[in-house]
């Protein structure tokens, strides 16, 4: 059953711990012992860690996993990203088509040049560097980057403060 919990000054309703959301009850795995994009609570990286249920950070803190992330666009071309910036702010200044255009590239190219696969493999831990999420570990190129860092020594900051 969700709870209300205060977070960052307003109430906010917490979606559940479910079975889905187990540690051990994760589809993928990276060498056997690393969730690959697990199944998380929705509002799990905004959740304080004193709101977490008992349960949860039992099986989730100090264990590493690994999120993927594939080069996207939010626009499919610059008629969309012209209609979505005007309903966001009548009297924004667009960019023009050639800028945008020249954007677009640029950050593909940076994209790819920092992960070749086109995919980025970000290392997660909720460990209490941060107090209402899980921490970023490093964003690797290749998952045999992300299973090193892994498998290595992942601080714990539970009483570091």
């Amino acid at each position: 059953m969700p709870r209300t919990v205060e977070y960052i000054g307003e109430q906010v309703e917490l979606s559940d711990y479910l079975p889905e959301h187990h540690f051990k009850n994760q589809a993928e795995w990276a060498a056997k012992s690393i969730p690959l994009n697990p199944n998380l609570r929705s509002d799990f990286d905004s959740t304080a860690n004193e709101d977490r249920e008992d349960l949860e950070v039992e099986h989730w803190w100090g264990k590493p996993y690994i999120v993927t992330q594939d080069y996207w666009l939010a626009d499919n071309s610059y008629e969309e990203f012209f209609q979505r910036m005007k309903e966001f702010d009548k009297d924004y200044a667009v960019e023009s088509e050639k800028e945008w255009n020249e954007r677009i590239a640029s950050n593909k190219d940076r994209w790819f040049k920092a992960w070749p696969s086109g995919v980025r493999y970000e290392v997660r831990c909720l460990n209490g560097g941060a107090w209402d999420r899980s921490s970023s570990i490093a964003m690797v190129a290749t998952l045999e980057e992300a299973i090193t860092v892994a498998t290595g020594n992942i601080p714990d900051y539970r009483n570091f403060y």
